[in-house]
């Protein structure tokens, strides 16, 4: 049985200060190009080539304003009374 990787699926990232960016990568049994990403999710955690936390803070913060949006929206004429 060959199991097969799907392309679109698999991203690189570079780690570390003197790494070659200038390296491709693709599939063997396809020859297709394996994309370079600067950010990669991997099991809900965001990683990026400086290991920060920083698009994972955006990320919270974005999920965060769209709760609020629509609790706003769902709850604009809701008062202690209707409670």
């Amino acid at each position: 049985m060959v199991a097969y990787f799907k392309c679109k699926k698999c991203q690189v990232v570079f780690f570390g200060r003197d790494v070659n960016k200038d390296c491709t990568y693709t599939m063997l049994h396809n020859e297709q190009r394996i994309s370079r990403e600067d950010v990669v999710r991997d099991l809900g955690v965001m990683f990026d080539e400086k290991l920060n936390f920083r698009e994972r803070i955006h990320y919270k913060i974005n999920m965060a304003y769209k709760v609020v949006g629509s609790i706003e929206r769902n709850f604009k004429y809701l008062s202690i009374s209707s409670v």
